[in-house]
């Protein structure tokens, strides 16, 4: 055997070994996390600096966007700062050049489709503030596939958010003036898909802390005040994307079979769909429309099936192109003028389905690039979850199926990647755990 493959073995196997723990060796276990050869540790400063960020910006999501959008960019810039300096080390993987791809055609599409269709007065902001962000991800990636990220980091973090999102959800229900002045940025969708995310990371990362009694009680409550957070203050929409989250959690404490996996996933998406039908906030969301609708039809008989049949008839008038970036309303003014159709229906900026969003605006590319990119980070998870043999990268990737997995549903009802607080989760937290992967596996 070669140096080189001795030097290669001798960290897999390294890698295999049960990290240390937590509350073992104080901050300096929490700096080191695993004794195992890794080639791209940061120093204490910059990984107090990279937590900090992150903290910052899932904390900004509702109470300061701002904070968010700033702490998004800052990481972004420090990947690309790391593309620069050691861009050719880790050479990129078929399944990260098709990733990276599918980040380049959903911005293309987005701006082609706002070019085709005239530059629709509010497309500017789809285009340029919206789904520019995607491309900033790509910085964001580069950094944590560059830099180890210690699990231990990535689950505390998780339990304080969770804590902050319990207090912020109290603070909102007993003390509405001290949340006045974060009230615009508080929105229950955003709120609760947090939460579940964050319930998410901690559940991917029990083996961090499910042997000792001092995490393993941390990160019991973590879970216990994101869910009660949800329940206080998040949309109840979120609730159906719960049993996927669990449903991919019982099933990473068995082996992953072919046949068992498309099955349970389907089993889960079935009762997500019967939940849907019997919580009474969404029975009222999915009453049943009137026979005929008419400009004086009152506002309660805007409903989500009503929404969704007016995306359709927009779809089919341009299947292909769609009426561009911010052409939606534009396109719903037309079916209102033409007496068919409610005058509440202005009301709303989007069907509430990111799938029917995306082909009315962006055509049947901006479909299939909104599908890909959820869909194509839950594969690849899916792919090394069941062929990695290190039990820390297999949590990693539980983590990465559990986020799309949340997202895809809530892409269902809502048009969950149509505001930055969404997009900012969604991108940050998979860019980190989509990183933390190649980081961890290039040997």
């Amino acid at each position: 055997m070669s140096g080189i493959d001795k030097h290669a073995h001798g960290a897999r196997q390294g890698r295999s070994e049960f990290p240390r723990s937590l509350f073992s060796s104080g901050w300096k276990a929490f700096v080191e996390s695993e004794g195992r050869p890794l080639l791209h540790r940061m120093g204490p400063g910059a990984l107090a600096a990279v937590g900090g960020l992150l903290g910052a910006l899932y904390a900004g999501l509702n109470l300061q966007l701002d904070l968010s959008i700033w702490s998004y960019y800052l990481l972004c810039a420090g990947g690309f700062v790391t593309l620069l300096r050691a861009g050719s080390y880790l050479p990129l993987t078929e399944n990260e050049k098709t990733g990276l791809s599918i980040l380049l055609v959903f911005f293309l599409v987005s701006i082609l489709s706002y070019w085709i269709n005239g530059m629709p007065a509010d497309g500017s902001v789809v285009v340029y503030e919206l789904h520019a962000k995607f491309l900033f991800a790509i910085g964001a990636y580069y950094l944590f596939r560059g830099h180890f990220i210690p699990d231990r980091l990535i689950w505390l973090l998780a339990i304080g958010i969770s804590f902050l999102l319990f207090v912020v959800a109290l603070m909102d229900l007993n003390a509405a003036s001290l949340m006045a002045s974060v009230k615009p940025a508080f929105q229950p969708l955003v709120f609760g898909a947090e939460a579940l995310t964050m319930v998410a990371l901690i559940m991917a990362f029990r083996d961090d802390w499910s042997l000792k009694r001092l995490p393993r009680m941390l990160a019991r409550l973590g879970i216990l005040a994101a869910l009660a957070a949800i329940w206080l203050r998040g949309d109840d929409r979120v609730w159906l994307a719960l049993p996927m989250v669990l449903g991919l959690y019982l099933l990473s404490r068995r082996a992953w079979r072919s046949v068992l996996v498309p099955i349970v996933l389907l089993t889960l998406m079935a009762v997500a769909v019967f939940l849907m039908t019997q919580l009474p906030v969404l029975q009222a969301r999915w009453a049943a429309m009137p026979a005929t609708t008419s400009e004086s039809a009152p506002a309660a008989w805007v409903t989500q099936p009503q929404l969704w049949q007016a995306a359709w008839t927009i779809i089919r008038e341009q299947p292909l192109l769609g009426v561009g970036a911010g052409g939606f309303q534009t396109a719903m003014q037309s079916l209102v003028d033409g007496g068919n159709w409610p005058q509440a229906l202005l009301g709303y900026v989007g069907p509430h389905n990111q799938y029917l969003q995306a082909w009315a605006s962006h055509g049947i590319g901006g479909l299939v690039t909104v599908v890909l990119l959820i869909l194509a980070p839950f594969l690849y998870c899916l792919r090394v979850l069941r062929a990695s043999a290190y039990r820390d990268v297999r949590q990693v990737a539980l983590a990465g199926m559990m986020v799309s997995a949340i997202f895809a549903v809530l892409c269902f009802v809502d048009d969950a990647l149509a505001t930055k607080s969404m997009i900012l989760l969604y991108l940050i937290t998979l860019a980190l755990l989509l990183g933390q992967i190649r980081q961890r596996s290039r040997l």
